[in-house]
C-alpha cells in the first residue's frame, strides 16, 4: 500500500512538473495559455493545490510582462521608423534652401549686402542640416543601445520656438502661417525631454 502510494505521488509530482515545463515551453513559443486550472487539478491536497495556483499566478503574470514588452518593443520600433522618415523629410528643406541659395550666389547681380544675407542664410540652412544628421546618428545610436535618452525638465514652448525656426524661412516661401494661441497658455508648460 505504501509503495501505491508512493508511485501515485511520483505520478503525480511527475504530471505537475510537465505541466509547468509544457506552460514554460508554450511561453517561450508566445503561444501561452493560463494553466491555473491543469496545475491545480494536480493537487493532492489543499496545500498543495495553493501552491500550485500561486506557481499558475506568477506564469500569467511572466506571461503579461511578456506581451507588455514586446508591445513596447513593436512600439518603439514604429516610433524610430516614424522619426528615421520624419527626419528624412526634414532634410529636403535645408538641401532645397541651400541649393537655391548657391545658384543665387552664383548669379552675378547681387551686391555686397545681398550677397551676405544669402551667406548667412545658407550658414543658417547648414547649421540644421547638420542637426538633423546629427538626429539620424543619434537614432541609430539609440538603436544599438549606444545612447541613452537624457531627459531634463525644460519649457515645452523653448523646444516648440526652435523648431519652428528651423522650418519658418521654408514655410514663409510657400506661404504657410505659423501662428501660436496664446489663449492656450502653454509657454510656461514644462516637461521632461530631450531637446
Amino acid at each position: 500500500a505504501i509503495e501505491k502510494v508512493k508511485r501515485e505521488t511520483l505520478e503525480r509530482n511527475a504530471e505537475v512538473l510537465n505541466r509547468i515545463e509544457q506552460a514554460l515551453d508554450a511561453l517561450r513559443e508566445d503561444r501561452f495559455r493560463p494553466v491555473d486550472d491543469e496545475l491545480a487539478s494536480c493537487a493532492e491536497n489543499e496545500e498543495t493545490k495553493l501552491r500550485l495556483q500561486r506557481i499558475a499566478a506568477a506564469f500569467d503574470g511572466l506571461n503579461g510582462r511578456v506581451l507588455l514588452a514586446e508591445e513596447k518593443a513593436a512600439e518603439d520600433r514604429k516610433a524610430t521608423k516614424e522619426a528615421v522618415t520624419d527626419i528624412s523629410h526634414q532634410l529636403k528643406t535645408p538641401i532645397a534652401a541651400i541649393r537655391s541659395t548657391f545658384e543665387i550666389l552664383r548669379s552675378s547681380g547681387l551686391t555686397k549686402a545681398e550677397r551676405r544675407e544669402f551667406e548667412d542664410r545658407m550658414a543658417i540652412q547648414l547649421s540644421g542640416l547638420e542637426k538633423l544628421t546629427a538626429s539620424l546618428v543619434n537614432i541609430s545610436r539609440l538603436e544599438s543601445g549606444m545612447i541613452q535618452l537624457e531627459l531634463r525638465e525644460g519649457r515645452l514652448f523653448d523646444t516648440i520656438l526652435r523648431s519652428v525656426n528651423r522650418v519658418w524661412q521654408k514655410a514663409n516661401e510657400k506661404k504657410i502661417a505659423i501662428e501660436l494661441d496664446e489663449s492656450a497658455g502653454g509657454d510656461d508648460a514644462r516637461l521632461l525631454q530631450d531637446r
